[in-house]
């Protein structure tokens, strides 16, 4: 008797790269229903988000997004590490501190309230 889940398990297999290629041209050939199927997926899957932004790409991914949205670059002069957050020293130039150090002046880039206090305690900081 014909195995038809054992034959296409098979075909998948053999003819890997010829479906990847069709369903790569079908997205586009339907932009439309592609959208669609990824906002229902995305719908259907919300855990998948939520641990995505918790992984270090995911991070920066998200870090990224909202330093274009408010036209701030990312050039971090030094690592990342637990507990720390990003504080602009400029519009491009970002150091990583300690979240309750960052918090510690409520400080504004865009005006520079406060700017010399916060940077000066972060480049005290930076070596810890």
């Amino acid at each position: 008797m014909f195995d038809r889940k054992a034959y296409m398990e098979q075909y998948h297999k053999n003819n890997r790269e010829e479906i990847l290629r069709r369903h790569k041209q079908w997205a586009k050939d339907n932009p439309e229903k592609m959208k669609e199927y990824k906002e229902q997926w995305r719908e259907n899957n919300p855990e998948h988000n939520r641990q995505w932004f918790k992984t270090d790409k995911g991070r920066i991914a998200q870090q990224k997004y909202n330093l274009n949205r408010r036209e701030l670059g990312l050039n971090p002069l030094n690592k990342y590490f637990e507990g720390s957050e990003g504080h602009h020293i400029n519009k491009n130039d970002i150091v990583y501190i300690l979240k309750e150090l960052h918090r510690s002046i409520s400080h504004c880039l865009n005006t520079g309230r406060n700017m010399e206090k916060i940077n000066r305690l972060a480049m005290e900081n930076i070596g810890e």
